[in-house]
């Protein structure tokens, strides 16, 4: 189950950081025209840059007064078959073109870049800067050589796709969910036995103690291993069957984000490398964790101090500086042994004592050396590990309050012995570092018709609103006698034909905006109408609507995540009962059992209000990235998509009762999931059941959009619901409000009974 957690998460990790989708796009297209003689490919892409430069400046000068370049219209000219298909043809192409020429002038150079390196860096260790400073001079000096000797091997620099790599830049979260769940590997094997009191049963066999202890620390490591070897070949399979990563026997110098490396490495040697440097990671971690876990008994310790050390790790690795004396802690922490690809893909020395130690040999040696350490301690702790006396805080108030009271006490065991705060910090870290920065088009045609018609009318309706659009309406009209005015000037011979098509052309492209006019003002009168003309009333630009009540990956990211914790927290808590026959036991008291399941209810229910307002921030936060924020104050019928929605309300109105379906579907999601647990004896069903009902329709909805359908669910659309808002309008969404809240009325009295036979 951790394992289908882990490979959950980290997918949707890695679909966060996915390439750019016109990238891969363009690279595919483009490709198969070079003829790999890369100076004349550069001269040829050059030339095809100029021309679309000036073929948009003409395209652009069809819907504003600018005055196109001369000889615009000729380059216009070349594309305008590929236009009547697509009319984001040009700004797409330059796109695609001004990257293909950023590849090919590195490609074309790299060699003599490589040798270029190692002269200046052997001219400033030379210079006064570095004089005083032994370990900067040093590293210089190695660096140079070492860029010296790659320039005289025969590399096999080719010009390809390397977009897959990209998906496996940057892992820090995708690291950071698999340690954690690595950690809650171990506590569970290396304290089951202290925890059921075996130890001193397991003393008295003959090596019992030490058979025992083995067997652990290697099925801890075996797990450990296997499960981070199928997420990592899990994501490179992923890049490259989705991206590339183009010719495996080419140098990795042929990749611009291995332009610093210094071996001399081919594709699939790095991806090799990659696999294995993750590997070693993983058993440095296992064997730190397995120290802590051994050293402190209590639950709580060993969190805190696996938090410490993580995070002391990640701000060692972001922000000491390499060339400082405390290099060594900054390459000695967890995140950089995981940074496969800085490692192996970039050159770095590190300060041991003043000495320039090359961070690869650092990295495995240090590793190596952590790993031999720590586990002989352990080792060595856990032998002799006979009697196991449960270890509390020493704090009697503490004590008095967290064991006495049903409520912290139950607390207790979610969020510290099932490690329900760990994943509570995993799961809003990812949707932190899942925030989508959208890259904007450069040019698009429907966008640009959108903006020429809107601009000048955005803000309050009102009679100037109306005023302006029946003025443009008329403009509009008036077209046929324009086109009639232009072939009377040619037929007098005041323009040319060159005047007379770019007149033309810019004439047939305002008669191509007047849908796009139409539907604003359809927009415009349709919402007056709807809201009585209330004041309140702005024409807002639709583009707000797309990020805030259309099909927002984001969101329903985010949504997943929540019932994931949920699942997991709520599905381990009653698991533990069921294996212990705890329930025999609570259910002997009067009303125990009762108000245990009540308190229960309550614990998960405000975990999912809170979490549910904190996974807001996010997107809250991707919307002013984006310059999405919507006026708060106005109508929410001022955006297209909302037109219908049948209630004057404001978008502050309307938030606040988004929040409280958010709230209600997550605690209607606790009680369907307690439900399963307590009607369903098997614990993997229990698990499979959950995912039915709460993950699946909202990965299909992410994946196919047009399956709005299952937005409908009440109980897994905690953000879903946002892009059916406007087929619901505000009856059907005050109706989902109320069936959530009968909902979980039923399911309490059902779970209570239920509980208590």
């Amino acid at each position: 189950m951790i394992i289908t957690l882990v490979l959950v998460s980290t997918y949707f990790i890695y679909l966060g950081t996915k390439p750019n989708e016109w990238e891969t796009h363009y690279f595919k297209d483009n490709f198969s025209e070079l003829s790999h003689d890369y100076p004349r490919d550069l001269e040829k892409i050059e030339n095809d840059m100029n021309n679309l430069d000036l073929a948009l400046s003409y395209q652009f000068s069809l819907t504003s007064p600018l005055v196109p370049e001369p000889g615009a219209y000729e380059a216009y000219q070349l594309y305008e078959d590929n236009l009547k298909t697509n009319h984001d043809y040009i700004s797409e192409m330059l796109f695609a073109k001004k990257n293909i020429h950023n590849y090919l002038y590195y490609i074309n150079g790299v060699r003599e870049e490589i040798i270029a390196s190692s002269e200046e860096l052997s001219n400033r260790a030379s210079s006064p800067m570095f004089m005083n400073n032994a370990f900067s001079q040093k590293s210089l000096i190695k660096q140079s050589d070492a860029y010296k000797e790659l320039s005289e091997k025969n590399l096999n620099i080719r010009l390809d796709n390397e977009a897959g790599f990209k998906l496996l830049r940057d892992t820090k979260i995708a690291d950071f969910i698999l340690m954690i769940f690595v950690f809650m590997i171990g506590v569970t094997i290396l304290t089951r036995d202290r925890e059921l009191g075996l130890n001193s049963l397991i003393a008295t066999t003959k090596n019992g103690t030490k058979n025992t202890t083995i067997a652990k620390l290697i099925l801890y490591t075996l797990i450990s291993i296997i499960t981070v070897f199928v997420v990592y070949v899990i994501a490179i399979l992923a890049g490259g069957l989705v991206f590339g990563y183009g010719d495996l026997s080419r140098s990795i110098q042929s990749i611009m984000s291995f332009r610093n490396a210094e071996l001399a490495l081919s594709v699939n040697q790095i991806l090799v490398i990659y696999i294995a440097q993750k590997l070693l990671s993983i058993l440095l971690f296992v064997a730190i964790s397995t120290l802590i876990i051994v050293i402190f008994k209590n639950i709580g310790l060993q969190m805190l101090a696996v938090f410490l050390l993580l995070t002391l790790s990640f701000f060692s690795y972001e922000f000491i500086d390499k060339y400082s004396y405390l290099s060594m802690l900054k390459y000695g922490s967890i995140f950089s042994i995981f940074d496969s690809l800085s490692i192996w893909g970039d050159y770095h020395d590190v300060s041991i004592f003043g000495v320039a130690i090359s961070r690869k040999i650092f990295s495995i040696a240090f590793s190596m050396l952590i790993i031999l350490i720590s586990l002989i301690i352990s080792y060595i702790v856990l032998v002799r590990e006979k009697i196991y006396k449960k270890s509390y805080v020493n704090l009697q108030i503490l004590k008095k309050h967290l064991f006495k009271n049903a409520f912290t006490f139950e607390a207790y065991r979610i969020f510290i012995k099932g490690f329900g705060i760990l994943l509570l910090v995993v799961v809003i870290g990812g949707s932190f570092y899942i925030m989508k920065q959208e890259q904007r088009p450069i040019f698009t045609y429907e966008r640009n018709y959108y903006l020429a018609n809107i601009n000048g009318l955005e803000g309050v309706v009102d009679e100037v609103t109306f005023r302006k659009l029946d003025e443009k309406e008329k403009y509009f009209e008036a077209i046929p006698e324009r086109i009639q005015e232009v072939e009377s000037l040619y037929e007098k011979g005041s323009i040319d034909s060159s005047q007379r098509q770019t007149m033309t052309n810019k004439i047939d492209n305002e008669n191509e905006q007047i849908p796009t006019f139409n539907r604003i003002k359809d927009q415009v009168y349709k919402s007056h109408e709807n809201t009585n003309g209330d004041k309140r009333l702005y024409l807002q630009d639709e583009m707000l609507g797309i990020y805030w009540f259309e099909h927002n990956k984001s969101m329903l990211i985010n949504s997943i995540l929540m019932y994931l914790l949920l699942i997991f927290v709520i599905n381990m808590l009653f698991i533990k009962d069921k294996k212990y026959d705890a329930n025999k036991l609570i259910k002997v008291t009067n009303i125990g059992h009762r108000k245990l399941l009540i308190k229960r209810m309550l614990i998960f229910t405000t975990t999912a209000i809170l979490i549910s307002l904190v996974f807001y921030v996010p997107v809250y936060l991707q919307a002013n990235v984006l310059e999405t924020q919507i006026n708060r104050k106005i109508l929410v019928q001022s955006l297209p998509h909302l037109v219908d929605f049948g209630a004057n309300i404001t978008f502050n109105t309307l938030f606040i009762l988004l929040g409280i379906h958010r709230a209600l579907s997550l605690v209607l999601a606790v009680m369907i999931i307690i439900f399963i647990n307590l009607k369903v004896k098997t614990s993997w069903v229990s698990y499979l059941l959950s995912f039915l009902l709460l993950i699946v329709p909202n990965v299909i909805a992410f994946m196919y959009k047009d399956l709005s359908i299952l937005n409908y669910l009440p109980f897994a659309n905690a953000y879903g619901i946002n892009t059916i808002l406007g087929n619901l309008r505000i009856y059907g969404f005050v109706g989902m409000l109320v069936f959530n809240v009968v909902m979980i009325g039923i399911l309490v009295k059902v779970n209570i009974r239920k509980y208590t036979k």
